[in-house]
């Protein structure tokens, strides 16, 4: 189990009975299954009830859509008879309220109830010398939403004060009541509960790991209602490729497969939880089975090699030597997205990208970026890849500062979150730019992403041939996940009579893609079926490079100024980079003699 996770329940257990709160929030994995101490599965709420509070005379439910009800049907009369409550004139029988603001002090006057009340007034159905009461209270979002006070309504302005109340107490405190409120998303709840002095105890209920997930795929397959189910693959590989999925998903992807009469493999389980874990997350990341490893670069030695290290290092436990994140650098073109996703399929991680978290309404944006954090966390391990960072998170004063701080404090709970350092390992923060110049100091300084790579220009033919190798590779490989084969017969030495030719002098793997996809559409012009030298030849005949090779300067100097280890560097870029970094220091003694000047 990974360091970040917890025994919730023992958790929960251990700060009630030693009086650290009697007030809880469980938040994240609410809705999942629990194995209890027989072996046995039940719902999170069924297994607080029948195990962990098992010993509780009233357990007592609420939420907004089934209001005040009871986990077994005589409680309720007992509830009414407790508080005393009287039908409406005219009715024969009371009725519960839905409403916050006229359940909220029944469930308050029920809560403050003790043992001994409860046996006194009636001694056939209490005993003194038993815990009384429990309150459990889900979808709290809904009741106690968060969100600017002056924004909210006074239903829910008073719900929050009442809860926060209760917290703190006495007479609770003594009756030794216990308060269990439940949400998908914490952050979603009011900070005025979740704050760390309001004595309400926030519990992650976290993702299963990989025994548990084992140990719930075995005890399904044993299951009658799936005695038809068919497996091509053993319960160990099924528990690695569910990372990131709660059981009751594990459940559903078995019963889907068994009432479709699907036999379950590899590539239907990652169909499966690309679709739940991207609706889990709103659409705010997308969850990427890699396609192809380093065989599809043909370029790039110094950077497969370090990656080819890395994962040595992460495979027999080494963390001591794996970077929190890694930062890659260069014009557009060079590489950097590709091995990103060759790394992932090399290394065995799940590659995620994260989309945009910002929203217009307020607080929304910080409750999408922590619940995805939550996500990611469940994932490991994972590679969390950001590209054009540099337009996602930018220098303090480059934006714009009417966004009451939001930007600075997303940022900096980013920050927080890749320094982690129980991440070390687990989740590897991979980001690509090609302007770090726009990026805040904070980011680009060690710690958060510790190792910076230069992607260059290549200047030989030699590595421009095996880049034209390498991406017809990947095109064969693409062509066989939809269906279709690339043919093709080009010789080693015919790639490398064309990517001498100067229109490819200085151009991107990027470039030479384009190149070989119009070399493809040459070839079906002509009605030929197999890719040959002549087209590509054409293709090169025809391209037109609509870079500007002075913005691409610049971004590879930018590249080599910030990396930040030479043996990262190129070997024909190196003698370069030792300039740039003269030339860098100069300017920057300039800069600091001028702004000492203007201080005198």
């Amino acid at each position: 189990m990974s360091s970040y996770q917890t025994f919730w329940d023992d958790e929960l257990h251990k700060k009630f009975a030693s009086n650290v709160s009697w007030t809880f929030l469980l938040h994240f994995n609410v809705v999942d299954f629990v194995r209890t101490p027989k072996g046995e599965y039940k719902h999170l709420k069924q297994y607080l009830v029948e195990d962990m509070l098992k010993r509780r005379q009233m357990v007592v439910f609420y939420d907004r859509s089934k209001g005040i009800h009871f986990f077994r049907p005589e409680m309720e009369t007992c509830f009414i008879q407790l508080l005393g409550l009287k039908p409406p004139k005219g009715q024969e029988k009371v009725t519960l309220p839905r409403d916050p603001a006229l359940a909220l002090p029944l469930l308050e006057e029920f809560i403050k109830i003790s043992p001994e009340e409860a046996a006194k007034k009636f001694p056939d159905h209490f005993k003194s010398d038993k815990p009384f009461g429990a309150l459990i209270m889900g979808f709290s979002e809904t009741f106690a939403p968060d969100g600017a006070i002056n924004s909210q309504s006074t239903e829910d302005r008073t719900s929050i004060v009442t809860i926060s109340r209760w917290a703190r107490n006495v007479k609770i405190e003594e009756s030794g009541n216990i308060i269990i409120m439940m949400t998908v998303n914490k952050e979603d709840v009011s900070k005025t509960i979740r704050t760390a002095t309001s004595n309400i105890e926030c519990i992650k209920v976290p993702l299963p790991n990989k025994d548990q997930r084992l140990d719930y795929i075995k005890h399904l397959t044993k299951d009658k209602r799936f005695k038809k189910l068919k497996l091509k693959i053993d319960s160990e590989n099924f528990a690695n490729h569910t990372s990131g999925l709660a059981l009751v998903s594990i459940e559903d992807i078995i019963k889907r497969a068994t009432h479709d009469k699907i036999k379950i493999d590899v590539d239907y389980i990652w169909k499966k939880k690309k679709m739940i874990l991207e609706n889990m997350g709103g659409g705010l990341i997308e969850i990427i089975k890699p396609r192809w490893g380093f065989n599809v670069i043909g370029n790039l030695e110094i950077v497969k090699n370090y990656l080819m290290l890395l994962s040595k290092s992460i495979r027999r436990g080494d963390f001591f030597s794996v970077p929190m994140g890694i930062l890659l650098l260069g014009p557009p073109g060079t590489g950097k997205s590709v091995i990103v996703e060759a790394f992932a399929k090399e290394i065995g991680f799940a590659l995620v990208k994260v989309k945009s978290l910002r929203d217009p309404y307020v607080g929304v944006s910080e409750r999408r970026q922590e619940f995805v954090f939550h996500i990611l966390e469940a994932l490991a391990p994972v590679i969390v890849f950001e590209d054009e960072i540099e337009g996602k998170h930018m220098a303090r004063g480059s934006y714009h500062s009417g966004d009451s701080g939001l930007t600075s404090r997303m940022s900096a709970r980013r920050r927080e979150f890749m320094g982690d350092t129980r991440h070390r390992g687990d989740i590897i923060c991979i980001g690509a730019t090609n302007r770090p110049d726009l990026m805040d100091e904070a980011d680009l300084r060690e710690g958060r992403y510790d190792v910076k790579i230069p992607f260059m220009i290549p200047k030989s033919a030699e590595v421009r041939a095996n880049i034209f190798k390498a991406i017809l590779r990947k095109m064969s490989i693409d062509g066989e996940l939809q269906g279709k084969d690339l043919d093709y017969k080009i010789s080693d030495s015919e790639l490398l009579q064309l990517a001498n030719k100067k229109q490819l002098k200085e151009s991107t793997g990027a470039e030479i893609e384009s190149i070989c996809r119009r070399a493809c559409e040459i070839r079906s012009f002509n009605e030929d079926g197999t890719l040959r030298n002549n087209h590509v030849a054409q293709a090169i005949k025809e391209f037109i490079p609509s870079r500007d090779d002075e913005s691409y300067e610049f971004m590879q100097m930018l590249a080599l100024q910030l990396t930040n280890f030479t043996s990262l560097i190129p070997e024909e870029y190196r003698k370069e980079a030792e300039k740039i970094r003269k030339k860098a220091e100069e300017i920057r003694k300039k800069k600091k003699e001028f702004a000492e000047e203007k201080c005198l």
